[in-house]
């Protein structure tokens, strides 16, 4: 009984390592990779950046039932929402808009997101990478500051000199944005001092709703004087939003990336380009 114990034992051990060497063996190349992290790995070696989540967008209506007596503010980040108990999708407003004096309604532009800060102090060294908690993280969302001022992202570092604010973003497979500072052999500025990330989350084609459907502001407004405003909501058609390239996507997409020219000239060039649009 033990021998067989045994044999079993070491069997079960030969099917793991088996099953394991398989699954390096397909994560080793981009068509047969099953896990999101292996595709992402290997397209970044191809230099190619796989589409991210985007937000739809919305022209929201707010009407109060009397002219105004003094300017009524709706500030940014408000939240309209469907009507949905279980799972309404909320929708932040993204500048703060004004209903002025004699005027019952203003309009403001509403996505499907929600803000996100991080203060982290420099290390004051080159190559420095901070990933962010919060996530799904919003493509091309990211803002970076510190004391020195506001930074600009860049898809690389081929560019950038010894005075250039740049940092790189990168995505992991839980849609968690990196964010990556050069200054190695004066490519790029060491950031120093405390800097300040703020970045969006959400978006997607879950966010991607009817006109008449953002009814419920979970919010109140008072106006200059202090009056409470009782206020309708209402939105237009919205632009769509996207969810990430899927992994089969970017299995599809990546090496045509390879082929397409700066500029479409040939039929072949705008039929690679259009495939890889949404």
């Amino acid at each position: 009984d033990h021998a067989r114990m045994h044999l079993e034992g070491m069997a079960h051990l030969a099917d793991q390592f088996i099953f394991l060497v398989q699954r390096l063996g397909r994560g080793s190349r981009l068509l047969t990779a099953d896990q999101r992290r292996d595709i992402l790995a290997l397209v970044k070696l191809l230099g190619y950046r796989p589409r991210g989540a985007s937000a739809a967008t919305a022209i929201e209506t707010f009407t109060i039932a009397q002219p105004a007596t003094s300017v009524v503010y709706i500030p940014a980040g408000s939240i309209v929402r469907t009507e949905e108990r279980l799972s309404p999708r909320r929708f932040q407003v993204l500048a703060t808009a004004a209903i002025d004096v004699g005027q019952t309604s203003t309009t403001a532009l509403v996505e499907p997101s929600s803000t996100s800060t991080a203060a982290i102090l420099s290390t004051d060294v080159p190559l420095q990478s901070y990933r962010m908690t919060d996530f799904p993280y919003l493509d091309r969302t990211i803002a970076v500051t510190t004391s020195a001022g506001v930074w600009t992202e860049v898809d690389n570092f081929l560019a950038s000199t010894s005075t250039d604010r740049h940092y790189t973003t990168g995505i992991d497979a839980r849609d968690r944005v990196t964010v990556n500072f050069g200054g190695a052999r004066g490519v790029g500025v060491i950031p120093n001092g405390l800097i300040t990330f703020t970045y969006k989350i959400g978006g997607g084609a879950a966010g991607n709703v009817g006109a008449g459907a953002l009814t419920l502001p979970e919010f109140s407004v008072v106006d200059q004087n202090g009056v409470v405003q009782q206020m309708t909501v209402t939105n237009g058609p919205t632009t769509p939003g996207y969810d990430r390239e899927s992994g089969a996507e970017i299995q599809t997409n990546a090496p045509g990336s390879l082929t397409i020219p700066r500029s479409a000239v040939s039929r072949p060039d705008y039929e690679v380009i259009a495939e890889r649009m949404p």
